[in-house]
């Protein structure tokens, strides 16, 4: 029996689907499945069927990798059921869905995001102050793991500057964030900015920021309902109106706009069976976790008086 050849002996060391993590072991696969098309081009086919080993290893590898792949992790399995459960407004079920992905894998910056958003949520519903303590511990610890998430950034800003001090919060911590979001996302510092000007009641600084924000990101739709929605509060409906406009053109199918084109409806006193139609399209529409939740579409849907 002749001795493996170099190829064969990088398929034993490749072959451990076992204990390679995920990523590793697609990749090793990936090149191992190509190695028999690139050895193609170097070697003539009778040596290539010499090596029937190698292809089947390499056939068996990538199957292996791929299934690895589809299989999510418990934690990502945890999470993903705790997103599902924000949007259906179970904060309870969130909280605890959200804490066992975190205790699965607990330096996932996005996990401890999550369960942050989901402790405010109760604390909010609860009216907790221990939940809100918890609510702000867990954005400081998704900062700290990633600093340069920019969500879990934005959420602390505002966590710290509409909270009291006695569940952690205050103004001189948020304004101490500004710098760290305006490096990371403008747009997003914009945005923190129009809330510290909100908060002072200074309308014209906040409007200011709010363009800001959409200048430095009009391909989000989002900057552009944000601004709608001030302008609405300021009973400039027409200016907000424009605004949706633009923001079809950028997003026509986004679930957020449907809602946010029925809410200006709503404020507006205008077209409320076009608004009631599209709160109840809303209603059974695909929705992201962060979406505006299906409590505040019925909330309007009551103020219409359907």
């Amino acid at each position: 029996m002749s001795a493996p050849g170099p190829l064969a002996l990088l398929a034993a060391r490749c072959w451990q689907p076992l204990i390679l993590p995920r990523a590793r072991l697609m990749s090793a696969a990936c090149r191992l499945a190509l190695l028999p098309l690139l050895a193609a081009r170097r070697w003539q086919p009778p040596v290539i069927l010499l090596r029937p080993g190698l292809i089947r290893a390499a056939c068996w590898l990538l199957l292996c990798a791929l299934l690895a792949a589809a299989a999510e992790s418990p934690a990502e399995t945890a999470f993903a059921q705790g997103q599902a459960a924000y949007t259906a407004e179970d904060f309870k079920k969130s909280v605890e869905l959200f804490e066992k992905a975190a205790t699965f894998e607990p330096k996932v910056s996005r996990y401890h995001h999550w369960l942050g958003k989901a402790y405010g949520q109760r604390a909010d519903r609860e009216r907790s102050f221990g939940l809100a303590r918890k609510s702000v511990g867990s954005f400081q610890r998704a900062a700290d793991l990633d600093p340069r998430s920019v969500p879990a950034l934005a959420d602390l800003f505002e966590y710290y500057l509409h909270a009291p001090r006695i569940v952690g919060g205050g103004e001189g911590k948020a304004r101490a964030l500004l710098p760290r979001l305006k490096e990371l996302s403008p747009a997003d510092a914009h945005r923190a900015e129009a809330s510290w000007h909100l908060k002072k009641k200074d309308y014209p600084a906040a409007e200011q920021s709010f363009r800001q924000a959409l200048d430095a990101e009009p391909s989000r739709v989002g900057r552009y309902l944000d601004l709608a929605s001030f302008l609405d509060d300021r009973r400039r409906h027409d200016d907000a109106a424009a605004l949706l406009e633009r923001a079809a053109k950028v997003a026509p199918d986004s679930a957020e706009l449907l809602f946010a084109r029925a809410r200006h409806l709503v404020a507006a006193k205008k077209d409320p069976a076009q608004a009631r139609r599209m709160l109840e399209q809303y209603l059974k529409a695909a929705r992201l976790p962060d979406d505006p939740p299906l409590s505040e579409a019925r909330a309007l849907l009551q103020q219409l008086g359907a």
